[in-house]
């Protein structure tokens, strides 16, 4: 946390700046967020996941991308839902990879998905009694997951884990009593700058409001930042991204783009900066309308990993478009300022448009009315002067709601809203005015000390 005394209101840090001064006595005496976006190595799961934090906790998410909550290899999956409801995940491990198979007497079972997490299944086969029929049991680590009682293999139905098939050279072919036939050979695929790209260009055509990349190399990275603008400037899809170690580079110095390099250490171990990546991906994509992360505490973190940074350090760090984690005097581990890349390119902006807080209620507003636009107005509507007068009144009412919730403010609805037919007659051209409204983040007080 910064400090200290001030000269002029120009503090770049977050913090209370105040003045001790002695002076004489005087001789007399007052929006829907949390979707967050990601290319994963999952070890299992389809090529495209939507996983809950609810099922992370319930353990649904087992048979979606191999393990649930308590399991180590969910870290990065608490990570970013610790923060947010909603993941959309793109798998980048499946090119090359081998689905786990068994074969027990006419009985094919094939995991769903490849990976290595389907040589963690078994087939049961038991007769039950002395009748035709026999229960048929998938399980994961030896515990069942799915039992179906057929008297033909044909009709097994394929499940969450397997995909059942009759193998027999003249079907129908029958049951083999199994106490338990492991799945064998799966593997995961290899994940590449190839399979990361179409991951992104799936997650692409999905509706998210940041996605997070932890990719080191910089075509990865330059893929995401064009993906970016694109949705945003191209198809009005205002999202963002954070990206591992970017901020500098080219096309980086924008609104759209979050950078970190910083991790962080706990008591159970380190958070490394990749793995942090994820996880400002969800505080990033869970944060309210109106909420900054600026001073955030990071949970259980008792320092920040690398080269102790000092104030100078801090302060050319947030000038540069770092996200930057710092130590308070008490100790905790803090976002420092909630801040995007944009550091340079302010011909038509102002530093304003460097707080991810600004950012979405400007995002909150361009998605709305796109959304509003194509499913109410266009090519609904006659234009005319009454329609568009309609059509303002429907922008005031919206733009008062937003001052309600205090994401705006000080806004006219007869000064600060213009709205008219365009060139052509099937156009309309509005022009607004908006103040959004930040939160405190410097203090300059000055006390004066009587005597």
């Amino acid at each position: 946390m910064a400090g200290g005394t001030f000269i002029a209101q120009n503090k770049v840090r977050p913090g209370a700046y105040i003045n001790f001064k002695a002076v004489s006595a005087p001789a007399i005496s007052v929006g829907a967020r949390g979707v967050a976006a990601m290319p994963l190595a999952t070890g299992w799961g389809a090529n495209y996941i939507e996983l809950y934090s609810t099922e992370l906790q319930n353990g649904k998410s087992i048979a979606k991308v191999g393990c649930s909550f308590v399991d180590e290899e969910a870290l990065l999956y608490r990570l970013i839902l610790a923060n947010t409801y909603k993941l959309l995940i793109a798998r980048t491990d499946v090119e090359g990879g081998r689905k786990a198979a068994a074969t027990i007497g006419d009985l094919k079972a094939e995991a769903r998905y490849v990976g290595a997490v389907g040589n963690r299944l078994s087939i049961i086969v038991a007769r039950v009694g002395e009748t035709a029929f026999y229960d048929v049991t998938t399980a994961l680590d030896g515990i069942g997951k799915d039992t179906q009682r057929v008297d033909a293999i044909s009709k097994l139905v394929s499940n969450d884990w397997v995909v059942f098939s009759d193998v027999a050279e003249e079907p129908p072919g029958s049951f083999t009593v199994s106490a338990g036939m492991p799945l064998t050979n799966g593997a995961n695929g290899t994940e590449t700058s190839a399979s990361i790209g179409e991951a992104i260009a799936l997650l692409a055509t999905k509706q998210f409001n940041v996605l997070g990349c932890m990719s080191e190399e910089a075509a990865v990275k330059s893929l995401v930042v064009s993906t970016i603008k694109q949705l945003r400037e191209n198809e009005g899809r205002k999202c963002k991204a954070v990206l591992y170690n970017a901020a500098g580079l080219a096309g980086t110095d924008y609104e759209g783009i979050i950078s970190s390099k910083q991790g962080y250490r706990t008591q159970d171990g380190d958070i490394t900066a990749k793995q942090f990546i994820a996880q400002l991906t969800g505080m990033a994509a869970g944060a309210n309308l109106g909420v900054s992360l600026t001073h955030k505490t990071i949970q259980g973190a008792v320092e920040v990993l690398g080269d102790p940074l000092t104030h100078d350090d801090i302060v050319e760090a947030l000038k540069s478009g770092w996200l930057v984690l710092s130590q308070m005097n008490d100790g905790t581990i803090v976002v420092e300022q909630d801040i995007n890349s944009l550091c340079n390119d302010l011909t038509d902006k102002d530093d304003s448009f460097r707080k991810n807080l600004i950012i979405n209620t400007l995002d909150e507003i361009g998605n709305t009315i796109l959304n509003t636009w194509d499913k109410t107005y266009c090519g609904k509507v006659h234009n005319n002067a009454t329609q568009r007068e309609n059509y303002k009144a429907a922008l005031v009412k919206y733009f008062k709601q937003l001052e309600a919730m205090e994401l705006i403010q000080e806004f006219d609805k007869d000064a600060d809203i213009i709205i008219e037919q365009g060139e052509n007659l099937d156009s309309v051209v509005v022009n607004w005015w908006v103040k959004p409204v930040d939160v405190m983040e410097k203090l300059y007080m000055t006390t004066y000390v009587r005597r």
